[in-house]
């Protein structure tokens, strides 16, 4: 995530072929349904950050599949307010993890 941030912070200016490959592992995940009742919780809250992280990156996405361009500032924004707490939830969640095995 931390790539992703960078691209938007640029203020509009990045590469889309890092972006895609920084965000097509969390773009492209596959959901589970047998997640044990003890995970639940956690599952749940990533796969909505997954779900938040690309409906913020939809401005990037949306230029790069026109072919390029700029994303706006506010855009930029939206996406650095989002990815930086969820960034830090992240690291919070793999340690709650840790602590259910």
């Amino acid at each position: 995530m931390t790539q992703v941030v960078g691209i938007a912070a640029t203020s509009g200016t990045g590469s889309c072929h890092s972006f895609n490959i920084f965000s097509g592992p969390w773009t492209n995940l596959h959901g589970f349904s047998d997640v044990p009742d003890v995970w639940w919780a956690l599952y749940y809250e990533y796969r909505v950050l997954l779900q938040q992280a690309y409906t913020v990156t939809e401005p990037i996405r949306t230029v790069c599949n026109s072919g390029g361009g700029a994303i706006s500032p506010e855009a930029s924004q939206a996406m650095t307010d989002f990815f930086d707490p969820a960034q830090n939830r992240l690291y919070v969640m793999i340690g709650e993890a840790q602590a259910l095995k």
